[in-house]
């Protein structure tokens, strides 16, 4: 989850920016202890953790018949959700895709 902390490019606002800096300094600076320290300590529990990763289950399932899950964020205190993954990538046949050729400039440009 520290590698999600280090996604955030804009400051928090709100009831735990302060816990979220903490966090994410923690993680930038690759000080783990501190990042623990940050997110409630070594010995919390679960449930008390104030950051949680957030995940989502997808309706289809794998190749295989299994669930699939989705990261999608940074949850807070298991009401706020903090999005770092808004893309979904995909992979897609070559036959597929159009690609288009790269063109030279305008002879306008040429000196």
């Amino acid at each position: 989850m520290s590698w999600e902390f280090r996604r955030l490019t804009k400051p928090l606002v709100g009831e735990y920016a302060k816990e979220a800096e903490r966090a994410r300094s923690a993680a930038d600076e690759s000080d783990y202890a501190k990042f623990i320290g940050a997110t409630g300590g070594m010995l919390v529990s679960r449930k008390e953790l104030i950051f949680r990763a957030f995940h989502i289950v997808k309706e289809k399932l794998s190749s295989y018949g299994g669930k699939v899950s989705r990261l999608l964020g940074i949850q807070c205190n298991n009401d706020i959700v903090i999005e770092t993954h808004g893309l979904e990538w995909s992979i897609k046949p070559a036959s597929l895709v159009t690609l288009e050729a790269a063109q030279p400039p305008p002879l306008e440009y040429w000196q």
